[in-house]
């Protein structure tokens, strides 16, 4: 029976010095691991009490848009509806890239005083009460994942998705960015 080891750190991981390689890893595999980025996509959650709950559970989505700032705080999912968790009174609103790594780096508070802000400006500050509870991840914080997905950059090529995804020896590659068909996404980690 051949033996050999699984790696299944995320692509953050592997880009970062927290995992090192003796002997080191080859060139073409080097490479391949750092042509792809990490992305980062943050959702914030909200639970307000059940009995206050102020926008319509009917529609699963909410739009915001910001008069000067693209990006911030556009989409809020309501999960109090039909089908999810109706009577939670729980929203959340989603954040990525630029936005999502600014909101990763502040405290809780300022986010919280941000979204309600947005909330408020929505549906009126009187309607808005305060949250019963408040939380986020923050995935490019992470030491065990450093970003939330892994992505092609323009100009990736099959063969450089190639290189990252290819063993090297007995060493064995896995994950969501290895798969050809489902980077980026977690069952993309169970299918590969």
């Amino acid at each position: 029976m051949r033996s050999g080891l699984m790696l299944l750190h995320s692509l953050g991981v592997l880009q970062s010095d927290a995992v090192t390689f003796q002997p080191e890893l080859p060139t073409w595999k080097q490479t391949g691991i750092e042509t792809f980025s990490m992305g980062t996509y943050t959702k914030i959650f909200l639970q307000f009490p059940p009995d206050q709950v102020f926008w319509n559970t009917s529609y699963q989505y909410l739009l915001y848009a910001d008069p000067t700032e693209r990006g911030y705080y556009p989409i809020f999912q309501s999960l109090d509806g039909e089908g999810f968790l109706p009577g939670s009174g729980i929203i959340f609103v989603t954040v990525v890239h630029d936005e999502s790594y600014k909101v990763e780096s502040q405290d809780d508070q300022v986010t919280k005083d941000q979204v309600l802000a947005v909330l408020r400006s929505m549906f009126g500050a009187e309607n808005v009460p305060e949250p019963i509870a408040f939380m986020y991840p923050r995935w490019s914080l992470e030491p065990w994942s450093y970003g939330s997905y892994s992505n092609w950059p323009p100009g990736t090529t099959l063969e450089m998705h190639q290189n990252l995804r290819a063993n090297v020896g007995r060493l064995h590659f896995a994950g969501e960015a290895t798969s050809a068909q489902y980077f980026g996404f977690l069952h993309g980690a169970w299918i590969e």
